[in-house]
């Protein structure tokens, strides 16, 4: 399951502590994330994870995940939406269903 961004916001605190984060999380940089992932998906509910991902990754205040050499790739410039994607794609065919 996805966490919608109002609940990711509310979460973060939480995933800050735990792994020695600053705890800065910008409800509207989140907000504006999860929305340019909804777009990117276009309703593909498979495509949801990378998406997100990636959109998270381009904007450092609104980032929840740490997946370093993607994350920095992305925000970079040097991976974008089909390098996010592809990362992706084998990853979750392999989790079981």
């Amino acid at each position: 399951m996805i966490l919608d961004a109002d609940r990711l916001v509310a979460w973060y605190p939480h995933f800050a502590r735990r792994h020695r984060r600053v705890n800065l999380c910008d409800p509207a940089a989140a907000r504006q994330a999860y929305e340019r992932a909804a777009a990117l998906t276009a309703g593909d509910a498979a495509r949801t994870p990378a998406a997100v991902f990636l959109t998270f990754a381009e904007s450092r205040r609104a980032e929840a995940e740490v997946l370093d050499r993607l994350c920095l790739d992305v925000l970079h410039r040097r991976a974008g939406w089909d390098e996010v994607q592809a990362w992706f794609e084998p990853r979750l065919t392999a989790l079981p269903r």
